[in-house]
């Protein structure tokens, strides 16, 4: 079957693909997608405080708790 107007099916294809673009990015936003660093291999003797510049915590949702 044709479309007798083409630019309506050309219409629909950038309004969903759009609107997909759209969501994707608004579902990025909220972290969904898990956290950013987590550590899977942990030293577990004490760092000569002198060696250490600076530190963070890793994200909560990571399976352990460390600092980096």
């Amino acid at each position: 079957m044709m479309l007798k107007k083409p630019i309506i099916l050309v219409t629909c294809i950038l309004l969903f693909s759009s609107l997909a673009v759209v969501a994707s990015r608004d579902s990025s936003n909220k972290g969904s997608s898990g956290p950013n660093t987590c550590c899977f291999e942990f030293y577990s003797r004490r760092l000569p405080m002198r060696r250490v510049v600076m530190y963070k915590h890793t994200d909560p949702r990571c399976s352990k708790k460390a600092v980096m």
